[in-house]
């Protein structure tokens, strides 16, 4: 699930227990016992967001927390809002402007690892190099072959070309 942190003042971080609360966050088992949202765009696992969503319900409401969330259309032609669950399942653009609103270096570097789309892998690695944030041996090569080459998008381009971005959303 990918969530946007906007603070109300100043960039802080927010810390989210992950204690579950009621039947159904019961059964959900997280890895870890917090979540630290950073400002800007934040990415937890499903169990994660279960479990958190009575402990930010104010900032959901409030519009400091937003989902972030696609459109898919169906056969119907409708269009219909699913939340954005990955980096890769939002078009080009949108995932560029995710990137850049991104500080958290474990974020950035999961994305960076299953990122496919040139552009938005291009996104990444200007994005880890202003927050001066180190690469491994092999991807730092990937990089400077990607930067030299200016590679063009792979056919993942445009998350399968009928998804589309919406803005943040409250959930």
């Amino acid at each position: 699930m990918l969530i946007k942190y906007v603070p109300k003042s100043g960039d802080h971080l927010k810390i989210v227990p992950l204690i579950p609360v009621g039947g159904a966050a019961r059964e959900k088992k997280p890895t870890r016992t917090q979540v630290v949202l950073f400002p800007g765009t934040n990415e937890v696992t499903d169990d994660e967001w279960a479990v958190m969503q009575p402990h930010i319900a104010g900032e959901l409401k409030a519009g400091i927390l937003l989902t972030l969330e696609r459109q898919e259309h169906g056969k119907s032609g409708e269009g219909e809002k699913q939340p954005a669950k990955r980096l890769a399942e939002l078009p080009v653009h949108a995932a560029e402007d995710f990137v850049r609103q991104c500080v958290n270096p474990d974020t950035l570097r999961k994305w960076y690892n299953e990122e496919a789309r040139g552009s938005v892998r291009l996104q990444l690695i200007k994005r880890m190099e202003k927050l001066k944030i180190e690469l491994s041996d092999d991807s730092q090569r990937r990089a400077a072959e990607l930067e030299e080459t200016g590679l063009p998008e792979s056919s993942a381009d445009g998350a399968k070309g009928s998804a589309h971005a919406n803005s943040a959303k409250n959930h």
